[in-house]
């Protein structure tokens, strides 16, 4: 929770230096390799605050890019946990398909 608030004061602190920017968000995805998945439910819950805190007006956020729903496939990712050409591939045409 700590980092989160670091998180949130860094998005706030962002919004405060360049008002007219709309902020978009990315989710964290889900590593299919075994050495991560002790992580899934970290990563479950870091998502559901970064969801919620998306939801609410008052933080301005323009939208949330669940990455998390389009790497899933083992091919998506290199030695495990980093996203591969065609993972990268994936997040940059998400990002550039957000309006």
């Amino acid at each position: 929770k700590p980092m989160f608030g670091a998180y949130k004061n860094l998005i706030k602190s962002i919004q405060a230096r360049l008002p007219q920017v709309k902020i978009v968000l990315l989710d964290i995805y889900y590593p299919n390799n075994l050495q991560y998945t002790q992580f899934h439910s970290i990563i479950k819950e870091w998502n559901s605050m970064i969801y919620d805190f998306a939801e609410k007006p008052k933080n301005n956020i323009y939208g949330v890019i669940r990455i998390s729903s389009h790497l899933t496939q083992n091919e998506d990712f290199s030695f495990g946990i980093e996203p591969s050409s065609s993972g990268g591939k994936k997040i940059a045409d998400l990002i550039l398909s957000t309006n």
